[in-house]
């Protein structure tokens, strides 16, 4: 009865369905895997992959695939969409057509937060998109820019790397041995890329 009632004060305190903040969400990871999404967004027809520039005190500076913790109830394939909507913003993509190519997990063995991931890689195809530049090596980026690349960028943050092969299969348009293999269990040292 006791747990009842806290669990739902907690409930109404935190709303976690919303996201449950920095501080919590930091000292959760410390307990827990945390769960993911990435979002390999692409536009098949001119072969190029929509990558963000991120520059923070755990992942920065570079490039890296779109990406969000999945909330409490929310489903994958919503979270998918959340991340399209809150990091890229400004595509029409097809939603009938979102396609689960990779499940895998990564250790970070030398952090306290955030130090284990499981993610669901999701490929979708770009139908239409606004005002997203072609990425140009001569251009500055900051945190949370947004760029078409044709080819997979050489400073890709560390803990992508691992998805190099796979993002160059995507932009050939080749059909990778990576879709077949669902499920990967082979954890990824990411202290060790």
């Amino acid at each position: 009865m006791f747990t009842e009632l806290l669990h739902q004060m907690l409930d109404v305190i935190f709303q976690p369905r919303l996201g449950i903040g920095k501080l919590c969400f930091h000292i959760l990871s410390q307990f827990t895997p945390m769960v993911n999404v990435e979002v390999f967004l692409i536009d098949g027809a001119k072969k190029a992959i929509y990558l963000v520039y991120r520059d923070d005190e755990l992942y920065g500076p570079g490039w890296h695939v779109p990406g969000a913790i999945l909330r409490v109830q929310e489903l994958l394939l919503d979270c998918v969409k959340r991340t399209i909507r809150d990091e890229i913003c400004s595509v029409e993509y097809d939603a009938e057509n979102i396609i689960c190519i990779l499940a895998t997990q990564a250790f970070h063995r030398s952090r306290l937060i955030r130090s284990h991931f499981i993610s669901f890689c999701y490929l979708v195809q770009v139908k239409w998109s606004q005002e997203i530049l072609e990425y140009n090596h001569k251009q500055r980026y900051l945190h949370g820019h947004i760029a078409k690349h044709y080819k997979c960028p050489s400073n890709l943050i560390k803990e992508h790397k691992k998805f190099i092969p796979l993002i160059n299969c995507i932009l050939k348009g080749e059909k990778s041995r990576e879709y077949d293999i669902l499920v990967s269990d082979e954890a990824n040292e990411c202290d060790k890329c």
